[in-house]
């Protein structure tokens, strides 16, 4: 519907042309005023029919509009697929500094984004802790605090507990224990897990701590990750919550 419609204007835009160039081809020996005033008037006359146009099928300008939103929308996908491809590669090779956790040993990798004060990266979480329980899978998480201060605050701590070796632990009772979500929350999970918390509280505040938040925001700007969760499986990028059963479907076919 919306070629025949461009197409309807392209021939309208055409014939108006065609009229004009009869009196051109007339008149050879017109002054170069006349013909200026004539092309002037040509062009008054085509605009006046694309306005017409328009104005008689309004939805052109909608289907229009979601073409080139549709356009843009393939163009980020294929941006973030190219991205989490260059994420993957770097984090298998050890060029970056992530926390894991399920099977260390395997070479099957998921990348999560995770705000600790997000509902569905609380879903999300359950969902991998199902997967993790089946085995054969590594998890690599980023942490992208983007739901205010607090999540910003529990990102900070969990990354100073991955300088003690206890991410995984941290993060997983930062997701157990909602209200946990203070400095005195905090602390309360450090001493549960064995963490010395003098230490947990300077490399919280610290400047490695702070680095990694600013790249982990940089990564999730070139995926064109605003939210979360957020899923890399192997080769295939992932935005928002994913079930376990289709998440396990999805590792089970990338391992065909």
């Amino acid at each position: 519907m919306y070629q025949r419609r461009i197409g309807k204007l392209s021939l309208a835009v055409l014939a108006v042309s065609a009229l004009g160039m009869a009196p051109a081809v007339a008149k050879e020996k017109a002054s170069a005023e006349n013909m200026t005033a004539l092309s002037e008037a040509q062009k008054t006359e085509v605009n006046d029919m694309i306005h017409q146009f328009i104005m008689n099928n309004p939805e052109v300008l909608l289907e229009s509009v979601e073409l080139y939103q549709q356009r843009l929308e393939d163009e980020r996908a294929s941006k973030s697929k190219t991205a989490s491809k260059d994420l993957l590669a770097d984090i298998k090779a050890g060029k970056l500094d992530v926390p894991f956790a399920g099977d260390l040993e395997s070479d099957f990798l998921v990348v999560e984004f995770v705000d600790y004060n997000c509902g569905f990266c609380k879903r999300g979480f359950e969902a991998v802790q199902g997967v993790m329980e089946k085995g054969g899978v590594k998890f690599a998480f980023i942490d992208l605090p983007v739901l205010g201060n607090s999540s910003r605050e529990a990102a900070k701590y969990a990354l100073a507990a991955k300088l003690q070796g206890k991410y995984a632990d941290f993060h997983n009772e930062l997701f157990k224990q909602p209200s946990a979500r203070s400095e005195s929350g905090f602390v309360k999970i450090a001493e549960q897990i064995g963490l010395d918390v003098d230490k947990l509280k300077a490399d919280a505040n610290g400047d490695v701590v702070k680095a990694e938040l600013e790249r982990n925001r940089d990564l999730a700007d070139k995926l064109g990750i605003s939210g979360t969760p957020a899923f890399i499986v192997e080769d295939e990028f992932v935005p928002g919550y994913v079930p376990e059963e289709t998440l396990q479907s999805m590792i089970d076919a990338q391992k065909k």
